[in-house]
């Protein structure tokens, strides 16, 4: 997918996609590097057109699981692209499918330990969520992870900041001024 086709698809779709432009790589870079190594099972969030997924293949061992969870027909076509047997593409809205996080993980095979993730990557646009909403899709990812396991949210604004010091023992903040729009980057570590 060219940059033009991402454009018209987010002009078309503010509320859903956070970005004008794909995230440049090296932006998707300094996310993967977030990860912890050997991490088996990555959640991701509005992948969109799976720039940030194709770095995180690249990073991830043989027997690693992305499960990528996108709303927008567009981007779903364009992550059946990425012909990868790690990768597991859910058409389904976030929101609707956070109550069965560790049941996908599990039906999948995602992961030997109980449901259990190593990372959720979450670029949706939380400020377009009801305030209610953000508490409970927050919850719902802290419960999905493991105890050492990591929430690294990137978004145009830092509001979901606090709600993640709330419910996680250590968030981290930076920033990235030079993404189209610039990013607040969170890693929140449970």
């Amino acid at each position: 997918m060219n940059t033009q086709e991402f454009i018209k698809i987010s002009l078309k779709n503010l509320k859903t996609v956070s970005a004008i432009i794909p995230t440049l790589n090296w932006v998707a870079d300094s996310i993967v590097q977030k990860i912890n190594p050997g991490s088996r099972c990555v959640i991701e969030f509005g992948p969109g057109n799976g720039v940030i997924t194709r770095k995180l293949l690249q990073a991830m061992t043989p027997e690693g699981k992305i499960l990528a969870i996108e709303i927008l027909d567009e981007f779903v076509r364009e992550m059946s692209k990425i012909h990868d047997p790690r990768l597991i593409v859910i058409h389904e809205d976030v929101l609707k499918v956070s109550p069965r996080l560790r049941e996908l993980i599990a039906n999948y095979g995602a992961d030997g330990d109980a449901g259990l993730a190593d990372v959720v990557i979450s670029g949706i646009p939380f400020s377009f969520i009801e305030k209610k909403e953000r508490f409970l899709l927050i919850e719902r990812i802290r419960e999905t992870l493991k105890e050492d396991g990591k929430l690294i949210v990137y978004q145009s604004s830092p509001l979901i900041f606090p709600i993640l010091k709330r419910y996680f023992r250590k968030v981290d903040l930076s920033f990235e001024p030079l993404n189209i729009p610039p990013y607040f980057i969170m890693t929140a570590r449970k």
